[in-house]
Formats: structure tokens, sequence, C-alpha cells
């Protein structure tokens, strides 16, 4: 999201920052991100790095928030391809679970991290779940109408786990056949009878 005020030549040098960071993080990790050479690698003093974050905190709160602002957007595409509400589920299984195996894993396990070790991060972790899961509950209620909240809720915390394990499972072999096994793991919370 763009800052009140900042030119197009400052929305590029802040989507290069944010870019260059999660590249750095998914080199280094969590413990090697360094302010200085996100600045080298985006080609900027790190004075003027610090006008657009000014310390590490903000800019690794960013980059969460860059990383879920795209998940949703995926989502809601996933939401808008088909009308077949098996179909949204599954597209949107697939796209995330592939999204989150390729570089978008380093990003939400230092979200996870950093929200055990500082209040902030708590807050924002709370809030991009809260939003990844209403994208749930909307496929689910073309699924499955007429469930409570609490069981919407329920069902999208549970494919939410498996779509986190699933990202997890980076060795798995027939990587297609795996994450068809997924999404056929979805749909069944998806469809399966309440209580």
């Amino acid at each position: 999201m763009a800052q009140a005020g900042i030119t197009s030549k400052g929305a590029s040098t802040r989507h290069r920052i944010l870019e260059e960071t999660r590249a750095l993080l998914a080199e280094k990790g969590l413990d090697g991100l360094v302010l200085r050479e996100v600045a080298s690698n985006s080609g900027i003093q790190l004075g003027n790095l610090q006008y657009y974050f000014p310390n590490l905190e903000a800019l690794l709160a960013a980059v969460i928030q860059s990383a879920a602002e795209q998940d949703i957007q995926i989502m809601q595409s996933a939401l808008a391809a088909h009308n077949n509400p098996e179909a949204q589920l599954r597209n949107m299984i697939r796209e995330l679970v592939t999204r989150w195996r390729a570089d978008s894993a380093v990003v939400w396990a230092s979200l996870s991290v950093l929200a055990l070790r500082k209040g902030q991060f708590r807050g924002l972790y709370k809030d991009i779940y809260r939003e990844h899961y209403a994208s749930i509950v909307e496929v689910l209620q073309h699924v499955r109408p007429g469930l409570t909240e609490t069981e919407y809720q329920l069902r999208a915390r549970l494919i939410t786990a498996l779509t986190d394990g699933a990202a997890q499972q980076t060795l798995a072999r027939h990587r297609d056949q795996f994450i068809q096994a997924v999404e056929q793991q979805a749909w069944s919370i998806a469809i399966a009878p309440s209580d």
C-alpha cells in the first residue's frame, strides 16, 4: 500500500525495497536481515531507506503486509475465476500452497517468530489471519450455506492448518499429486456434515 503523498518514483523505490527485503529474507533468514544490505541491494543510501522505513520492524511489517495483500488478491481471484464453489476452493488452495512453498514460506515463518517475540507483530498476525479466514468463509458459505458462524470459522481454520502444513512439506514427491490430495482434503473439510 502506498504512503499518502508519495510520488510514483517514491512508490517505485518503496516497492523495490520491499522486493529486495523479501529476497534477502528468503536468502538469509530473519536473523540475517540487515538494513544496510537492504539499502545497498535496493540501490539507495541507508538514510533514504529509513525515510521509507524508520527501522527493521517497520520494514518487516511492510513486507509481511504486502505478502498478505498478495495472498488475499490471489484468493479473491480464485473466487472470481469460477462460479463453481468446488473449483473456487480447489483453485484457491492450489495457488496458496504453490505460493507458500516458494519464497512466501520465509515471510510467514518470520511472522510467526516475530509474533512470539514482539507485541506489534501479534496484532499484525491476528489481522492477517482474520482476513484470510474471511476469504475462506466466503467460499464455504457457497459450498455449505446455513452453517453457524462458529462452524464456518472452524472449517476455515482447519483448511488453513491443512494448507499451512502442506506448504511446509517441501520434500513431498510428485508435487502435483500432493497438491491435488491437499485440495481434496480441503474439499472434504468444506462439505463435511455439521455436528
